[in-house]
């Protein structure tokens, strides 16, 4: 390598360094759908679309942990429901032209995130 090459990758080198120290930290942008947050992190298991369609998601985290993550970030009139003793939780949406829904439930090592749409005729 010559010293004009070995120089120029030193520089391009610092320079990167430094835009990445200056770079203010920022929250990963949120996932949306249907309107609806999805939860950090879940993975989709599923996907249906009609009238009716659903996106199926799991994550290790518990259903207490997504629940209130839901509960933060859902507007504050949300319906909500929560079963303790069968691990699960169901927020929903009503809108003029459709309805939303967030079920949340444990099964196995997983918890499943289920977020549904149901147009209105």
């Amino acid at each position: 390598m010559n010293g004009t090459r070995l120089t120029r990758i030193l520089v391009l080198t610092i320079a990167l360094m430094v835009s990445a120290a200056c770079t203010p930290a920022r929250r990963a942008p949120m996932n949306y759908q249907w309107g609806m947050p999805v939860y950090p992190g879940a993975i989709v298991a599923g996907t249906s679309a009609a009238k009716a369609s659903f996106v199926l998601y799991r994550t290790g985290d518990s259903v207490e942990a997504v629940d209130a993550w839901y509960a933060a970030e859902l507007p504050a009139h949300t319906s909500h429901a929560v079963d303790i003793a069968h691990d699960r939780s169901t927020f929903a949406l009503f809108a003029p032209h459709d309805r939303k829904a967030v079920h949340i439930e444990r099964e196995g090592a997983a918890t499943t995130i289920l977020l549904t749409r149901l147009l209105n005729p």
